[in-house]
């Protein structure tokens, strides 16, 4: 099991869950917030950085039970956890909106880490 992906699922979720009450806490504040594009931004972060955080965990035990292909288990591994640039690069956007160009890599690093895996399940004896 690929310690280093429940470790950084972990810290995901713990990280953008604390953004979520963040969010949470501001929602008597106001139409201009909920409006704003910071609020839209930190919102699919939140969301994201979960969702990605969960993702990472549940690759750590997929590559438990079907990857005996070092280079699945060391390639994907590392794509699942740089999968992350996606949901720091939405908070980071909230705050500075340039860096937005960065969001791709987050996006298909994750993408090509499931790619790996699926392979890996399929192929599976």
């Amino acid at each position: 099991m690929e310690r280093k992906n429940i470790v950084a699922g972990v810290i995901l979720i713990a990280l953008f869950l604390m953004l979520g009450g963040y969010l949470e806490s501001q929602l008597g504040a106001g139409v201009l917030w909920k409006t704003s594009p910071r609020h839209g931004l930190w919102k699919m972060a939140h969301i994201h950085g979960i969702g990605f955080g969960m993702l990472n965990i549940l690759y750590a035990y997929l590559i438990k039970n079907y990857c005996n292909e070092s280079m699945i288990i060391n390639v994907g591994s590392y794509l699942a956890i740089l999968g992350a640039v996606l949901p720091v690069g939405l908070f980071l956007a909230g705050i500075e909106g340039g860096l937005k160009v960065i969001l791709p890599v987050g996006g298909l690093s994750m993408i090509s880490a499931w790619v790996f895996m699926a392979y890996s399940v399929v192929t599976k004896r």
